[in-house]
């Protein structure tokens, strides 16, 4: 709350952040259209709050980050169907999750000492999807074998979400680049239905926003997003740049740099001419390791001719799916 209540403060903006239901008690879809119908529901009476529904900023982090960008790619679908329904104005994407079909990027095998098990993003999609009950499939998930390479939609998504497009300075940690191998009693986990249900998810736009479409991408509104060097997600950010810049070029990317805990946050002044509403789908968690992530609160940035001003504040902040 000390957060929204700085933003709004030093942005002169309206600050909401929706209080949405999390799994495990409330997997996907649930968190998801609670996030939705705020934004809806807050563009109907927005002008109550003297806000130009059409200079909307969505903003999160890490599972903030994803929702960010799935209500942004929702609401350019709506508005095929209903010309007249605003859209955002600007997302920014702080370190977000953003894919399940690719647990083998660089970044996911070279910052496991730093923060997350090679398991622990797993568990937290298989919560997210209702899986709660089946976190034993973590580690087959962490090595890809509950995607169906057959599939040519994978097959197309995958050329776009692999090591050989991040970029050779992130690669020089090193990584592994080899298929793994399951064991028959692993394999028989991994029954039809399971992998049925895992498909219909990771190819689901709501749950995983980097499936969109080219036509959906190229309508994205401006972008800001801001990767870590030693996230264990900050593959899944460039993987968006990269899927952006091939369609639209109204994306920039910062980064924290070189060193493990570069504990900056990047928190400046928003500021249109006009009122502007923020929308805010954070989602704090005490810290209760050091190794968790605590590295930056928020990255918000304008196209220079948009801004007027920019001031810096510095705080940290912990995100997660759950509760």
């Amino acid at each position: 709350m000390e957060l929204l209540a700085m933003a709004a403060e030093e942005t002169g903006f309206v600050v909401i952040s929706p209080e949405y239901r999390r799994a495990p008690q409330f997997p996907f879809p649930i968190p998801y259209e609670d996030c939705l119908n705020v934004t809806l529901n807050f563009m109907k009476i927005s002008e109550k709050y003297n806000v130009n529904p059409n200079k909307l900023v969505l903003i999160g982090d890490s599972a903030g980050g994803n929702l960010a960008m799935s209500i942004t790619v929702s609401l350019i679908e709506m508005n095929k169907e209903d010309p007249t329904l605003p859209l955002p104005a600007m997302t920014t994407l702080i370190y977000p999750v953003l894919q399940m079909i690719n647990f083998r990027l660089p970044s996911y095998q070279q910052n496991l000492q730093f923060m997350f098990s090679k398991s622990l993003i797993p568990k937290f999609w298989l919560t997210y999807i209702g899986y709660n009950d089946k976190l034993g499939l973590s580690h087959i998930i962490a090595e890809n074998g509950h995607v169906n390479s057959k599939n040519e939609t994978v097959q197309n998504f995958k050329a776009l979400i692999n090591a050989d497009l991040v970029p050779e300075r992130y690669k020089s940690r090193g990584y592994n680049n080899t298929m793994a191998t399951f064991t028959e009693d692993e394999k028989s986990m991994l029954t039809d239905e399971v992998l049925s249900h895992f498909e219909k998810h990771y190819l689901d736009v709501r749950v995983a926003p980097l499936m969109a479409s080219d036509e959906i991408l190229a309508k994205m509104p401006r972008t800001h997003i801001l990767v870590c060097e030693y996230d264990t997600l900050r593959d899944d950010g460039v993987s968006y740049v990269f899927k952006r810049c091939l369609v639209s070029c109204d994306v920039e990317k910062a980064e924290l740099g070189t060193y493990a805990f570069k504990i900056r946050s990047l928190f400046s002044t928003l500021l249109f001419k006009e009122n502007c509403f923020l929308l805010n789908f954070f989602s704090l968690v005490p810290v209760i390791h050091s190794f968790l992530k605590v590295i930056c609160s928020s990255l918000f940035f304008l196209h220079k001719q948009r801004c007027d001003r920019a001031k810096w504040k510095y705080t940290i902040l912990v995100k997660t799916f759950f509760r």
